[in-house]
């Protein structure tokens, strides 16, 4: 009767006699009456279809429906309702006489209700049963262990068992009897984000910054595990930012190999360029609280000065020599910089030498030569691909050079803005290039930049080595010259690479 109440109310909300529903509907008292008898009668049906059938009840339904619904024809609402009622009456017998809480069966005592446990009633082990467990499990404890020769493992002589063979694992707090949400693990082992670092540096390379961290040491003279941590924080951060760069710089080739990002992915890859990071910040904790605020400016400088660089490709914007200088020195010689004022931070001799004016200039001779190298040489070009600078979009130090003194620089523009559009060089749009380069007399301009370079670092080092000398002699430092030696743009065995590119 719950589902005739909105048809039974008053326009007002209420209920009563004279705004009833025949009042409002203009139902006369007698058809309302037998609305009323109709209602009744279904409601017997409820009743006397649990002693039928559920067809013979199904029928019953359909036709006292029928019966009823001739009375209220004249309302579109109540035609409606009743066009649901007898769906719902219909229902409501299948269910009443089928479901298990209205027809309990002594063959479906499943669905019937258990009696609660009193405390008499409560089950319980028998004293028997607790002795025993309690027996074995002292014989457990006192028993030796024996291993899978059977030999008796004594006094904990066993990683699973404690002294006298007691086995950890049968503990009531092992974490074998938890869950494994709940257990408590150890640290995640690195070995998985390390593998792009051990594969970055598993390449060939000549060890650049090793042999000039043995020539700055000559001079400071620093204590061995103090500079092996030196050189480590060094490779790590040289590996970390050669994977980064080869994602910058869309680099598909490193040292003649693919690129870590190329057989890693790139997710991969940065995330392990990240952790080096981390890495290396737990190395230099190890020297002093001053190598680490060494460390956090140089880093700070490398990243500033390939910001600039990335800035420059990413803008089309050519950057004048002055510009091209200062990017140089944060992001070259930035490394080389943090071993040299790592090794005078923790020094045993001539503290107070300062070599960053040196190693400064390294750096330019260092990235310049890269640049050189990668147009000109043919082993360069095996290692990174042929003329990879073009590709990059890089404006190199030849480049400059010639946006700014080639009567036809135009062309040249066109084709790096070319580059930008197809994301490469054709090797004749690479042909072009150099011919623009050529005219311009940017590689010759870029080789007499590296022998005026070359004449200043040398400069440099004879007055650190007179300063340093006794009683006016030079104390020559081999290491520098055989290093600087090896890296001139004429020899033909020239290293591949410098401290950015091996």
């Amino acid at each position: 009767m719950t589902g005739l109440m909105p048809l039974l109310q008053r326009k007002d909300g209420t209920h009563g006699s004279k705004h009833s529903l025949y009042y409002n509907h203009n139902i006369s008292a007698l058809q309302w009456h037998q609305f009323h008898v109709n209602i009744t009668i279904i409601l017997y049906i409820i009743w006397f279809c649990k002693l039928c059938t559920i067809t013979i009840g199904g029928r019953v339904v359909l036709l006292a429906s029928i019966l009823f619904e001739d009375f209220l024809l004249g309302t579109i609402d109540v035609k409606k309702y009743i066009s649901y009622l007898h769906y719902t009456i219909a229902g409501l017998i299948v269910y009443t006489m089928n479901c298990p809480r209205y027809n309990m069966s002594p063959t479906e005592l499943l669905y019937c209700p258990k009696p609660a446990n009193k405390i008499e009633t409560l089950p319980r082990k028998s004293r028997e049963t607790l002795k025993r467990k309690t027996t074995d499990s002292l014989e457990r404890r006192v028993k030796p262990r024996t291993d899978e020769k059977g030999d008796k493992i004594l006094n904990g002589n066993h990683d699973h068992f404690g002294e006298n063979g007691y086995d950890r694992r049968r503990s009531v707090n092992s974490q074998e009897d938890k869950a494994v949400w709940l257990l408590d693990y150890p640290t995640i082992p690195d070995k998985v984000v390390l593998e792009p670092y051990r594969y970055i540096s598993s390449l060939p390379s000549k060890k650049i910054r090793h042999l000039a961290i043995d020539a700055l040491d000559i001079w400071y003279i620093v204590p061995q595990r103090s500079l092996e941590i030196i050189k480590n924080v060094i490779d790590t951060l040289h590996s970390s930012s050669l994977i980064i760069d080869d994602i910058e710089d869309g680099s598909e080739l490193r040292r003649g190999q693919p690129s870590a990002h190329m057989v890693f992915g790139t997710a991969q890859a940065i995330n392990t360029a990240n952790y080096l990071f981390v890495k290396c910040i737990g190395e230099v904790r190890k020297l002093s609280p001053s190598a680490i605020e060494i460390f956090e400016d140089e880093l700070r400088n490398l990243h500033c000065g390939q910001a600039m660089d990335l800035y420059w490709t990413f803008q089309h914007k050519c950057p004048s020599q002055r510009e091209y200088i200062r990017m140089i020195d944060g992001k070259t010689g930035g490394l080389f910089r943090m071993a040299s004022r790592l090794m005078r931070d923790q020094a045993t001799k001539n503290r107070e030498l300062e070599v960053e004016g040196l190693i400064t200039l390294l750096g330019r001779f260092f990235q310049i030569r890269d640049d050189y190298k990668n147009l000109e040489s043919s082993d360069y070009a095996i290692a990174k691909g042929s003329l990879s600078d073009l590709d990059e979009g890089k404006y190199s130090f030849m480049l400059i050079h010639a946006l700014n003194h080639d009567p036809n620089h135009t062309e040249l523009e066109s084709l790096l803005t070319l580059r930008s559009k197809q994301g490469f060089l054709t090797p004749q749009q690479k042909t072009l290039v150099m011919k623009s380069l050529s005219r311009a007399k940017s590689m010759k301009y870029t080789s007499k930049v590296l022998e005026d370079l070359q004449v200043e670092i040398d400069e440099k080092l004879q007055d650190i080595e007179k300063r340093i000398g006794q009683d006016g002699e030079f104390q020559k430092n081999m290491m520098i010259r055989a290093i600087m030696a090896r890296l001139k743009p004429g020899l033909a065995e020239a290293v591949v690479g410098t401290l950015m590119r091996q």
